[in-house]
């Protein structure tokens, strides 16, 4: 026999190799890393060929920085060196230098990608894992003195750790919890307090400010309940803050806490405040420097030009919040921590055993209140017609000539540019800031005029005039009702295109960003058709191209950015054929629209057209999902249970039972509308306008026969159609009749059929 070669991997065929984890690899690099993995900075090229970064600057909470080479406490690589120079003349310290553990985690977020643990590997789920790993290492930190993370990292976790304390403490009560959060600040404080006590200088500038900042002294009687020390405590904290520089000096948040900096000099804790309870962000905001304390508040999603809301509200609304936890959370977790399993198997440092990682169960989780999943938001209907009706008018009103404008504009600036040029100019000269104003105004078009454009550049560049308060305070945007620059107008005519073809044609973001130029089609006698790839795989690797049709608005809207982009492209003589690889924030730049662009120019069109506000004082703010969901929902509404193929031939769902649980989500506690339909679609079998399966054939005789007798009536045609609905709606609710879509797979793939669930005939009896 003959002996077995032994092929070593260098060996092995490069397909092969591909797919062994090299944990040793002393330089990894990927197609998809666009810089040197020891970079502190990362840049990520995603699948639509933008770029987004990962920062591996993180203070962890022994004071030190992540990125620390124990000389600089933040530095640019993590290469290690044997013998590294001096930097800025600092002496080397190893305790303060944590780039084995950086290296350690950086391994384990850049092999996560590896084909043989993530087959398929979104950009945005690949960012999600890198914010839930560094959430980990943060927590291993908090307790160096158990896991000793910066020789070991996370091999002294193990899976009681991790079910009962990591994951539970994150489940149940967010970063404030698992980090220990409030007694960390509250702890701060306290120390703050006793060196007030213990400098007679600074207790007399404390003194001093008390006399001059009237706003700093006693407490409004409202918020004595949320107070973390007593009244005269929070006085001295107050002007302590105000001394030490730790209020906002501009705009709407003048006067309020920056959270940010303050837990990072007291508690080493890089936090925002979006991270904090709400209880917690209360508490804090008592110590706010306002003469009006009333206005403490904390952020809120829907919230970004809402008056700073006030201390009964707030109260009432920590009161009644029970957040329940989120089904997503814990997919998401779970699906981590099985690759996280598979990594420990191909790793020898930094991880535990992979027996730790496929030994959580979360229990202890599984005991929290869960929101159930399919939680995503519809549009209601008039938010969407409201903000549909306006960007049609925008579109119409001011879509072509603001293009040609704009076009003219640029040439014009650009022809500038090129003339300077050969003067030795710096290009970041910002001359387009230096134009006239009064010659830029004679040359809008009148039609423009309510634009009321008086610049190139956006109203809101620069840092003194943001586009929205960070901590949801009053607004800022509203200034530009009043005026605004070019930019501006674009951004605005960007998002009534996005506004239009996601409430017409339900298009996914990822679908909207991967748009070519080309991607308008026409057919004579027929319409305008839009092609596009989809968003979502639909067998394994292959993503399909796909052709729908679309209103003739929608392809207006979508070709006035394109001719737009056109235009920035060839001046800007760039390669790519993107729909919207064109404007950006800067009129002198072109480049390519990215997912947060896309919610920004959302949210300023929002506020522009002023969506009104609900009962709560909150503004909705449009998403490309919503508004997909309220295609889906529209056109069920109208159309009913009969034409599930054709909503999910549309939204490009492979199963009609797909498309019904998208269905149902966006009905998810409107009961009532559900039962309009179903019983509408009744009307309508009862009538023989649509045929009923065989096997509710006696299911439909039986109804049928029910409603003639009710009715009195020997004919369906002699019952008026209102009452006859009404009391189809009725014996729905009652549990009577049923009507439920039946999926079916088989060998000639999958299909549906409506049944008609009738219960026994007893159930009639009056």
């Amino acid at each position: 026999m003959n002996a077995e070669k032994i092929i070593g991997v260098d060996e092995l065929p490069s397909f092969l190799r591909a797919l062994r984890v090299n944990w040793d690899d002393p330089h990894p690099s990927a197609p998809w890393l666009l810089n040197d993995f020891f970079d502190n900075v990362w840049e990520l090229r995603t699948n639509d060929g933008a770029c987004v970064r990962m920062n591996w600057h993180r203070m962890m909470a022994t004071g030190v920085c992540l990125t620390s080479n124990g000389y600089e406490s933040r530095s640019a690589s993590s290469l290690l060196t044997t013998s590294p120079a001096k930097v800025s003349g600092n002496p080397y310290q190893a305790e303060l230098d944590y780039r084995h553990a950086l290296n350690r985690v950086k391994r384990i977020v850049f092999f996560y990608r590896h084909p043989r643990i993530s087959r398929r590997c979104g950009t945005t789920h690949y960012c999600q894992f890198f914010q839930w790993i560094m959430t980990l290492t943060e927590w291993v930190f908090l307790h160096s003195e158990r896991f000793k993370p910066q020789l070991h990292l996370f091999e002294n976790i193990d899976t009681t750790d991790l079910d009962h304390e990591f994951l539970f403490k994150w489940a149940s009560g967010g970063k404030t919890e698992l980090l220990d959060l409030e007694s960390r600040i509250e702890k701060a404080l306290i120390n703050v307090l006793a060196s007030i006590e213990g400098d007679p200088e600074l207790a007399e500038q404390i003194d001093s400010s008390l006399a001059d900042l009237p706003g700093l002294t006693l407490p409004d009687h409202r918020v004595s309940e949320w107070l973390m020390f007593p009244p005269a405590q929070t006085t001295r904290l107050r002007a302590w803050l105000e001394l030490k520089g730790y209020f906002r000096a501009n705009g709407a948040s003048r006067g309020r806490l920056a959270i940010q900096p303050l837990f990072r000099d007291l508690i080493n804790q890089d936090v925002k405040a979006d991270h904090l309870s709400p209880p917690l962000l209360l508490r804090l905001g008592t110590l706010n420097q306002a003469d009006a304390p009333q206005q403490a508040g904390f952020t809120s999603r829907h919230s970004r030009e809402k008056p700073s809301i006030n201390i009964e509200q707030v109260d009432q609304g920590v009161r009644d919040q029970t957040p329940p936890l989120r089904m997503e959370f814990v997919d998401m977790s779970r699906l981590h921590i099985r690759k996280l399993s598979l990594l420990s198997a191909n790793c020898d440092a930094g991880l535990p055993p992979s027996t730790v990682w496929s030994q959580v169960t979360f229990a202890p989780t599984l005991t929290l209140d869960l929101e159930p999943k399919g939680s995503t938001p519809t549009a209601p209907p008039e938010v969407a017609l409201h903000c549909l009706g306006h960007a049609i008018r925008f579109v119409l009103s001011y879509g072509d000539d603001l293009v040609d404008y704009a076009i003219k504009v640029k040439n014009r600036l650009h022809a500038e540019q090129v003339r300077r040029a050969p003067l030795g100019i710096s290009r970041h000269v910002s001359y387009l800031d230096k134009l006239p104003t009064l010659s830029l105004r004679s040359d809008i078009p009148t039609s423009l005029a309510p634009l009321r454009i008086d610049r190139i550049h956006s109203i809101f560049r620069g840092k003194s005039t943001p586009i929205f308060s960070n901590d949801g305070g009053k607004p800022i945007a509203g200034t530009i009702r009043e005026h605004m620059g070019l930019v501006d107008a674009l951004h605005l005519l960007e998002a009534c295109m996005f506004v239009i073809v996601g409430t017409t044609a339900a298009r996914r973001q990822i679908e909207l960003r991967k748009l070519e130029d080309d991607c308008l089609a026409k057919i004579v006698g027929t319409g305008w058709y839009l092609k596009f790839g989809l968003g979502k795989d639909i067998l394994g690797n292959a993503q399909g191209q796909l052709t729908r049709c679309i209103p003739n608005l929608a392809a207006t809207a979508v070709g006035q950015i394109r001719r737009l982009n056109r235009a920035w492209r060839s001046l800007h003589q760039a390669a790519s054929k993107k729909l919207l690889y064109g404007v950006t924030g800067n009129f002198d730049a072109c480049g390519n629209t990215t997912g947060m662009q896309i919610n920004q120019r959302l949210d300023l069109f929002c506020d522009y057209i002023e969506v009104p506000l609900d009962e709560n004082g909150h503004r909705w703010y449009l998403r490309t999902h919503e508004m997909r969901r309220f295609w889906a929902y529209s056109f069920f509404y109208k159309f009913g249970l009969g034409e599930l193929h054709t909503i999910g031939w549309f939204l490009g769902h492979r199963e009609s039972e797909q498309t019904w649980a998208y269905i149902r989500e966006s009905f998810d506690g409107r009961d009532n509308e559900m039962r309009q339909i179903k019983a509408a679609y009744a009307s309508s079998i009862l009538g023989g306008r649509h045929l009923a399966h065989d096997e509710s054939g006696q299911a439909v005789t039986k109804i049928r026969e029910v409603v003639l007798k009710h009715f009195g009536c020997s004919q369906l045609t002699l019952i008026d159609s209102g009452d006859l609905q009404a009391y189809l709606e009725n014996i729905l609710e009652d549990g009577i009749l049923e009507i439920e879509p039946k999926f079916i797979r088989d060998v000639n793939g999958a299909d549906y059929e409506i049944m008609w669930i009738v219960r026994p005939k007893d159930a009639f009896n009056d």
